[in-house]
């Protein structure tokens, strides 16, 4: 004698067969495509930065403002490198570009205090960059404010 299969048991496994028969099919027998390829990635490089080194002397300035003045307009303006002296009126300031770029530039140093006298220092000094790859160190004096405005002026050659 054949077993008899309950009709609710029948039904599930139909319904189990036809969903089954769903899944996974569908494909094609062609072989899968490999995506494109990545496009090349350009290296950004860095922004330049060039660090000039020095000091103030008319007796060391100590706090006073030294700024690399690029539009030569004598005031520090936003955007332009600046810092402040140490008690020893040493500086250390980056400016963003290469040495090229700032060559010919000026530095310009107003406010402090004079470490000799002790007296606040209310006069402006400059200094021209001249080559600031192989010299990073600029001093910046009363004689580097006099040979700045002789270049300024026409009657010294310039960087």
């Amino acid at each position: 004698m054949k077993p008899v299969i309950p009709a609710k048991r029948t039904s599930l496994a139909v319904a189990v067969a036809f969903a089954l028969s769903g899944c996974g099919g569908g494909g094609s027998d062609s072989a899968p495509t490999a995506p494109p390829p990545a496009p090349p990635v350009t290296p950004v490089p860095p922004p330049q930065s060039t660090a000039l080194n020095g000091v103030v002397v008319d007796g060391y300035l100590n706090g006073a403002t030294i700024y690399i003045d690029t539009n030569n307009n004598n005031v520090l303006d936003a955007g332009e490198s600046s810092t402040t002296t140490d008690s020893a009126g040493r500086y250390s300031l980056s400016f963003s570009g290469s040495a090229a770029d700032l060559n010919g530039k000026r530095l310009r140093v107003s406010g402090g205090t004079d470490s000799s006298t002790q007296q606040a220092f209310t006069h402006t000094m400059s200094a021209l960059v001249s080559d600031s790859a192989t010299k990073p160190f600029v001093p910046v004096s009363p004689l580097s404010t006099i040979v700045d405005a002789m270049v300024a002026s026409g009657a010294a050659p310039g960087a």
